[in-house]
């Protein structure tokens, strides 16, 4: 073990000393000594670094597979052309309409939810749930007053329609930043990890149609309830949206179950 002797607030390491002819050989040896650690530690610090980077693009990869070759439950077609029949008449008209027209080409999967508020980006909006799963989601926004702000970076690809009243959207890019006028009975894309700012008319509606990594959108969504100091409307969105997942997991087990039964009443018959 070696010692060391302090002197006038220095520390010196009497091994060392005895080794070297000269302070100067000492101080060059106690230097290399350091940076010897310090390249040390910079070269775990940036092994681990790559590391989470691999990581993160793996699982990036992963995802983007599974949400390109799953099977989807909700076609958009029949979505776009429910919401152009229920488009027009009053907003919660509209809403009604759509959620009846919808549950008649999917009985399983349309639930009824209450009116939330949420927040993200500075827009102050009211959010339904028509049907909702961990990679697919059917919402409608309700903007009881004027509202502007960015609706989010959000790992989805969605389609989208103005039930009643105006929307203006301008997109975060240099090549298509235009302004967007859409009102109602319009269809509009929003894709995956685009930026927009939206800016709802009073008593404007929109129902989207949406398939992704839908639970990392509650992250903006958190954030914005905490901000606007309404945590409660938040957990109760999280309740909902966690029991129209827990309610499509259940279909999907009964409809499988059913399946391989079929197959197995037919190879016994």
């Amino acid at each position: 073990m070696n010692s060391g002797i302090k002197e006038n607030g220095y520390c010196f390491n009497i091994s060392l000393l005895q080794q070297c002819s000269s302070p100067l050989q000492y101080t060059s040896l106690l230097a290399g000594k350091y940076i010897d650690k310090s390249l040390a530690a910079m070269a775990f610090v940036f092994t681990r670094v790559v590391r989470y980077v691999v990581l993160v693009i793996v699982l990036y990869s992963v995802v983007q597979y599974i949400l390109r070759w799953k099977s989807y439950s909700v076609s958009p077609k029949v979505f776009r052309q429910a919401c152009i029949a229920a488009h027009g008449s009053s907003g919660i008209t509209s809403v009604n309409k759509l959620r009846n027209d919808l549950r008649r080409s999917y009985p399983l999967q349309i639930i009824d939810s209450d009116w939330e508020a949420v927040y993200g980006g500075g827009l102050n909006l009211q959010m339904n749930i028509i049907y909702a799963s961990i990679t697919e989601f059917i919402i409608v926004f309700r903007a009881p007053y004027r509202t502007a702000g960015f609706a989010g970076w959000h790992w989805v690809n969605s389609t989208c329609t103005v039930l009643s009243g105006e929307i203006v959207r301008t997109a975060y890019s240099a090549h298509s930043g235009n302004l967007e006028k859409l009102e109602s009975g319009q269809n509009f894309r929003h894709g995956e990890f685009e930026r927009y700012a939206y800016e709802f008319a009073p008593e404007s509606y929109m129902a989207c149609y949406g398939r992704g990594a839908v639970p990392l959108s509650t992250v903006w969504m958190g954030m914005g309830s905490l901000a606007n100091g309404d945590p409660i409307s938040f957990a109760k969105l999280l309740y909902v949206y966690s029991n129209a997942c827990a309610h499509q997991i259940k279909q999907s087990l009964v409809k499988t179950f059913n399946y391989y039964k079929s197959k197995a009443l037919k190879t016994e018959l």
